[in-house]
């Protein structure tokens, strides 16, 4: 008592991260991922395997959001100008 434990935080991160991948996991193997089947649902059976323009428009907009918010996060910062690190 009286005396903190300065890591507990980051005990408690780490062991969530943790457990939310070894769920993933089980989940993957066991192919109970979670997924939003709204527009799939209403396709044709021949097409419900993944048109390959589906799947080519999926990674362009997944390419996008993680473009957009990388470029976001190094221009924030280039203002912000942590300490220790730099932005080349």
């Amino acid at each position: 008592m009286g005396h903190p434990i300065n890591w507990s935080v980051d005990v408690a991160v780490c062991l969530f991260t943790w457990c939310t991948f070894l769920g993933g996991d089980v989940a993957l193997r066991r192919d109970k991922l979670m997924c939003v089947d709204v527009l799939v649902r209403n396709l044709p059976p021949k097409d419900k395997m993944g048109h390959p323009a589906y799947q080519f428009g999926n990674n362009i907009g997944i390419s996008r959001s993680t473009g957009h918010l990388w470029s976001k996060d190094v221009i924030y910062n280039k203002v912000q100008n942590f300490p220790g690190y730099t932005v080349v």
